[in-house]
Parts: structure tokens; C-alpha cells; sequence
């Protein structure tokens, strides 16, 4: 009974193997000799090695990548890390003409494989069987060829990691059935075509670190099949479109590294119930970030590090499935309290932030928490920073935990201590003795700052004077100036030896007869229109009479604010309206302030006429002298003129 049932067994797999072997050589074999001459010319002209495509081999059975169907007809060619032969590499190319033989190919893939050279407009014309198309990381240089449009029947298109270049071309978007689109990593230019949106099935779509310009278009809301959206590290400008809330299957969305602007729309994320990972890092948003974003269920990667978003954690106690995995709001100015909301990350960096009080127990134990306003951890800002910042806010500060310290003396006037709102006007920022002198009955403008410097103030500011003079801080506020204008942070704060060669490069572009220059110095995400531009002009016509170099020829600060009350009245000024101004006189500040800066353009014409050496050699004089508030030996009449003129005014 035994030997019976193993002879059974036997007989089994015998006609078992009999047909698998059957079967294998009818889906396998070769029938068409053309396609296989086709094959051999391929592997000619692309130097692929032996023993990946051996010669004599049947393509079907033995070639790596290769697969056919039961007709024995090329359905896939995937070449994908294959290397060439040695004498393949001298001189290899992007050539796969033979391809136009295989009338039934639905996929091909060179991925990592060498093609340099442009794509041959042939892949689109020909080859109208093709489904997938991947050359990712294969050196193809050239434009995306308009014709690929032919391809209708294409599902996956990867480009990605070449050097490519040229627009996306408008035909790109009539591909109906692409359901995969990755153009990434090259230098494809333009803009995003708006026609993009009537890729309906199209479920991923990466664009990033390429060269993208304009602003994102809104009929990417239109993509209702979307999971994956990248568009990070272009050139993208503008506002993030409320439209994108419609992509209501989004997974992943991805627009870090763009000078986008403004504050998101607050439904942004009202209906994108499924996305995991959000990253908006270094994007310049501003405002308060849509409180929706923290209820998203699914979410697993938040990055939101190097914006300005500016508001308070919210303290839900809300419990979800997931747990995020990652959470960084560094470089904002987030503030307040730490709040439960923090409970559902594992990993968290919230440094450099405005967060205050204690650090909770729910908070991850690796958590970066430095250069916050936390009571506890180490490498905290500043008493002065934190307050400032909460000051400006209208909130209390809860000084670390602490009772009030004795009033500090301020060291410097520098750009974190000024707070100016859209109107130009001043605020008090970390001062803590200031006086205010009374302008027209409007007591909150700063008309003199006089404080004494503290010792440590004395010693980082060499052959300082003891008492800070009103000259002495309208010089140190022509810094502020300078650093809103240029966008050189820490113009303020460095050393004089170091400012002095930045005024080298500066103080050729301030000219009182042209406002033309200015531009060259501007701070280029600024956007300034004609109007404007006259505005920033003034300005730089104010910072540069605030440093010159002769303590006597600065302007008062009341003047000062005056001015930046009304900028445009300080370069539309003629000599003769000027002069008349000062004849005529007037109570009003705008009036004031025309017949200063009226004389200050005359004034400082002198430098300005010289040249920059001019310039520097008044103010290394003015540093030999020994001191930021004496005047100079040489000159001392001009300064006597310019101490009357100022009398009379």
C-alpha cells in the first residue's frame, strides 16, 4: 500500500514539471525574429555586458529584465543599474532607436542607467504602446519633448534626477491617464502650467529643486486623486491658494524652500482628513498657523521650522489613533505656555521660538527646547528679548519664574530694542529708561533716547563716552536704518572697525540727487513699487545724515521722526522750498520736517559730491579723534554754521 502511493506521488510531479516546462516555453519563447533583431541592436548600441543579455540566449527566457507575452512578443525592458561594457562606456549614448520594432511594449525602465544626451523625439511618436516610463537618474540632458503627448497611454512618467531644463511643456498636461508624474531634481524653469489641473487621475506629483517660478497655481485643487504633492525648493512666490483644500485623498504635502508669503488660509486644512506629512519649513509664512492643522488624525511628520508664524500651542487634550513621529517648529515665534497638545509627538524641536513658564512632564524628554523663554532649561534668551517680545504683544512676561529684577541699564541701541509699525512709528522695545519728550501732544513718539551706558557697554564700545548723548543715539539709530533697508542683519551690533567697511559698500548707493542707486543696496525680498521705492530712498537719506561722522551735523531724533512720518516730503523737497520753509516757519511736524531734511540734503551734498573717500576719511578722522560725541579740530566753522542752522529750526 505504501509503494502504491509513492509510485502515485511520482507519477504526479512527472506530468506536474511536464507542464510547467509547457507552459513556460509558450510564454516565453521567441517568435519574432524582427523584435529580437531589435533586441540585438539595443544591446548593441546601449553596451550592455554578456552576461546580462547574453548573445546567444533567447531573449524571452535568459535576458535580465526582459518579459514577453504568450506570443512571445517584448511587453518590459527594464535596464534598470545595469552597466556597460568597457568599450559601452567610451562613448556612451542615448540610443534606443530599435525600440519603435517592439509594437507591444508597455513598459520601459533605464533608471539609473547612463543615457546622456537629450530624449529622442522618437519615444513619443512611436512608441504609442508604452505605459511605463522611467529614466530617472540617467544624465539626459535637453528639454522634456513636446511630443510626449503621444504617449496616451501613459500611467507612470519619472524624470527625475537629470539635468533637464526648459518649461514644462503645456502638451505634459493632456496625458489623461498618468497617475504618476515626477520631474524632480533638474533645472525645468517657468511656470507650473495651470492646465495641470486636468490631470484627474494623477495621484503623485513631484516637482521640487527645480527652478519654478511664479506662484502656485490654484487649479492644483482640481486633482481630487491627489496623495503626494511636492513642490518644495523652487522658486515659487506668493500665497499658498485656498483651493488646495479641495485635494481631500492629499497624504503628503510638501512646499518647504519657496518665498512664499502671508498667512495660510485658516480651511486650509479643514477637509484634508488624511494627510500624514506636512512640511512648510523655510517658507517666510507669517501670521497664525490654522488651528485645524493640530485635529488632522493621521498626521506623522510636521515641519514648520524657519517661518514667522506667530501664536500660542493650542491645549486640546484630544487623544488620536497616531502618534507623529516628528515635530519641529523651530525659528517662529511661537509663544506661550507649552501645552498638551505637545503629548502626541515623539520627537520635538521648538528651539529658538518665545515660549514661556515651566517645562510640563508631557513634554518628550529629548525635546530641543534652547534659546526659548523657559523656565529650567539651559541656553535661554535673554531677560531683555523675552520681555521686548511679550511687551510688543501686550502680554506679561513671566521673568523665568522669578520676582522683577532692578531695572537694567540699556548697552546699545540696536535693531532688536526699535519697534517701528506700519506707520513709521516708534515704539519703545527692551529700554528701560528712556525719556519722552512731548511732540504736538502726542507723547508716545521718541523724540530723545538718553540713558547712561552700563560698564559692559563701555568696555565692548572702545573710546565710548560715558553718558549716552542724543548724537550718539541718533548714530546708533542710522544703523537700525541701514539694517531695515539692506536686510543685513547685524548691521547694529557689530563693531566699529567692521561697520566702517560696510559703509564703504553702502554709502556710494545713498544719494540725495537720484534715488536710482538705492536699489543696489535694497534688501531683496523686499517688494517695492515706484512709490514705495521714494519712501526707501528717504530713508536711506535720513540713516546717512544719522552717521555722519560730525556729532554736531546729526539731527535731533524729534526730527528724525518726523521725517519717517512723512518720507516723501524729505526727497520731493526743492533748495527753494526748503529755504522758504525756513523763512516762513510752522508749528506742524510735516512742515518741520521739511525744512530739516531740506537742509540736511545740502548739508551732507558735500560727502555724497566727494565720493565715498571723502566720507570715510571724515569718519576715520572722527575715530582718531578719540570719541563718538566731540566734534573735529578740522572743519569747526562748517560746524558752528551747522549748529546755528539746527538752532533756528
Amino acid at each position: 500500500m505504501t509503494d502504491q502511493k509513492k509510485t502515485i506521488l511520482q507519477l504526479f510531479f512527472f506530468f506536474l514539471l511536464l507542464l510547467l516546462e509547457s507552459t513556460l516555453e509558450q510564454q516565453t519563447s521567441s517568435s519574432s525574429p524582427v523584435e529580437k533583431s531589435a533586441l540585438l541592436v539595443l544591446r548593441s548600441s546601449l553596451g550592455l555586458r554578456g552576461r546580462d543579455w547574453p548573445v546567444k540566449g533567447d531573449p524571452c527566457l535568459n535576458w535580465n529584465g526582459v518579459r514577453c507575452d504568450q506570443n512571445g512578443s517584448v511587453t518590459h525592458i527594464n535596464i534598470s543599474r545595469f552597466r556597460r561594457t568597457r568599450v559601452g562606456n567610451q562613448n556612451p549614448q542615448f540610443s534606443v532607436d530599435s525600440l519603435v520594432s517592439l509594437t507591444r511594449l508597455a513598459s520601459f525602465n533605464a533608471s539609473r542607467f547612463s543615457l546622456p544626451g537629450p530624449i529622442p523625439v522618437l519615444l513619443g511618436s512611436s512608441l504609442l504602446t508604452l505605459r511605463v516610463l522611467d529614466l530617472s537618474s540617467c544624465s539626459i540632458t535637453g528639454t522634456i519633448p513636446a511630443n510626449l503627448s503621444g504617449l496616451s497611454r501613459l500611467t507612470f512618467l519619472d524624470l527625475s534626477n537629470n539635468s533637464i531644463q526648459g518649461n514644462i511643456p503645456l502638451s505634459l498636461t493632456s496625458l489623461q491617464n498618468l497617475s504618476f508624474l515626477d520631474l524632480s531634481s533638474n533645472s525645468v524653469d517657468g511656470l507650473i502650467p495651470a492646465s495641470i489641473g486636468a490631470l484627474s487621475k494623477l495621484q503623485r506629483l513631484n516637482l521640487s529643486h527645480n527652478a519654478l517660478s511664479s506662484s502656485i497655481p490654484p487649479s492644483l485643487g482640481d486633482m481630487s486623486a491627489l496623495v503626494e504633492l511636492d513642490i518644495s525648493f523652487n522658486d515659487l512666490s506668493g500665497s499658498v491658494p485656498s483651493e488646495l483644500k479641495e485635494l481631500r485623498n492629499l497624504q503628503t504635502l510638501v512646499v518647504a524652500g519657496n518665498r512664499l508669503s502671508g498667512s495660510l488660509p485658516t480651511d486650509l486644512f479643514s477637509f484634508m482628513s488624511k494627510l500624514q506629512i506636512v512640511d512648510f519649513r523655510g517658507c517666510g509664512f507669517t501670521a497664525v498657523l490654522p488651528s485645524t492643522l493640530w485635529s488632522l488624525p493621521d498626521l506623522k511628520i510636521l515641519d514648520l521650522s524657519g517661518n514667522q508664524f506667530s501664536n500660542e500651542l493650542p491645549n486640546t487634550t484630544v487623544s488620536f489613533g497616531s502618534t507623529v513621529s516628528l515635530l519641529n517648529m523651530s525659528e517662529n515665534m511661537f509663544y506661550g505656555n507649552l501645552a498638551l497638545i505637545l503629548r502626541r509627538f515623539r520627537v520635538v524641536d521648538l528651539t529658538r521660538n518665545y515660549f514661556q513658564g515651566k517645562v510640563p512632564d508631557f513634554v518628550p524628554i529629548n525635546a530641543s527646547l534652547s534659546n526659548n523663554c523657559l523656565q529650567g532649561p539651559t541656553s535661554q534668551r535673554g531677560l531683555s528679548d523675552c520681555s521686548s517680545f511679550y511687551s510688543s504683544k501686550g502680554l506679561s512676561f513671566d521673568n523665568f519664574g522669578q520676582q522683577p529684577a532692578q531695572e537694567k541699564k540699556p548697552e546699545d541701541i540696536q535693531a532688536s530694542s526699535i519697534l517701528l509699525d506700519d506707520k513709521f512709528e516708534v515704539r519703545l522695545g527692551s529700554f528701560s529708561k528712556a525719556c519722552h519728550q512731548e511732540n504736538n501732544g502726542r507723547p508716545k513718539k521718541i523724540a530723545r533716547l538718553l540713558s547712561r551706558l552700563s560698564q559692559s557697554s563701555q568696555e565692548s564700545i572702545p573710546d565710548s563716552p560715558a553718558t549716552a548723548t542724543c548724537a550718539y543715539d541718533v548714530y546708533c539709530f542710522g544703523k537700525i536704518l541701514l539694517e531695515l533697508i539692506t536686510g543685513k542683519i547685524g548691521i547694529s551690533s557689530c563693531e566699529e572697525p567692521q561697520f566702517k567697511k560696510i559703509l564703504t559698500e553702502i554709502m556710494p548707493h545713498i544719494s540725495s540727487q537720484d534715488k536710482e542707486p538705492v536699489t543696489n543696496i535694497l534688501d531683496q525680498s523686499l517688494l517695492v513699487d515706484e512709490d514705495l521705492l521714494e519712501e526707501v530712498w528717504a530713508m536711506a537719506i535720513v540713516a546717512r545724515s544719522c552717521l555722519n561722522p560730525k556729532t554736531t551735523r546729526r539731527p535731533l531724533m524729534r526730527h528724525v521722526v518726523q521725517a519717517l512720518e512723512n518720507p516723501l516730503r524729505v526727497v520731493r523737497e526743492d533748495s527753494s522750498e526748503s529755504e522758504r520753509f525756513r523763512t516762513i516757519g510752522s508749528s506742524r511736524g510735516s512742515s518741520s520736517s521739511g525744512r530739516v531734511f531740506g537742509s540736511w540734503r545740502q548739508s551732507t551734498s558735500d560727502p555724497v559730491a566727494a565720493g565715498t573717500s571723502s566720507l570715510l576719511s571724515q569718519a576715520e578722522g572722527f575715530a582718531r579723534s578719540g570719541g563718538m560725541t566731540g566734534s573735529s579740530t578740522r572743519g569747526s566753522s562748517r560746524g558752528a554754521s551747522s549748529r546755528r542752522s539746527m538752532k533756528d529750526v
